[in-house]
């Protein structure tokens, strides 16, 4: 909604009213005649982009990669880069190998596998020991106090 102006003089008295519409329009009329919104819009340029090479529509002097996820990963893989590889030897199948994790041992999914059922049976056999000893343990402090 547009409302009206009143112009005052200094002593404060009504001066006129300004219809706030009519000025409104003349002023958004002025801008939609201006030659340089009107160049601009003609002149918006097209890129290729640097990883699919593909042509868009520019929305920056600066833009060279479209707005594709593949293209986006590419971009970023170039700003950052991945750390470089740990050279290991695996623990089960004794390859080497060549990872990016820091606390990987193994070589592939594979061989992980293997490691975790291994460390499973390890774990499962040590708990069953220590159950063992405590229920032996137990035993001896029954027999100790029926003495």
């Amino acid at each position: 909604m547009i409302h009206d102006i009143k112009v005052f003089d200094k002593d404060g008295n009504l001066k006129e009213i300004i219809n706030g519409l009519k000025v409104f329009q003349e002023m958004c009329e002025d801008t939609a005649k201006s030659p340089y919104l009107m160049e601009r819009k003609k002149t918006k340029k097209t890129f290729i982009c640097r990883f699919c090479k593909e042509e868009f529509p520019r929305n920056s002097p600066v833009q060279f990669c479209c707005k594709q996820q593949k293209c986006i990963y590419q971009r970023h893989l170039e700003n950052y880069p991945r750390k470089g590889g740990r050279k290991i030897t695996c623990v089960i199948c004794k390859k080497k190998a060549t990872v990016t994790h820091s606390r990987a041992i193994t070589c592939s999914t594979k061989c992980s596998k293997e490691n975790n059922r291994r460390n499973n049976l390890v774990n499962g056999l040590s708990f069953r020991v220590k159950t063992k000893r405590k229920r032996a343990e137990l035993k001896r402090k029954e027999i100790a106090c029926q003495k």
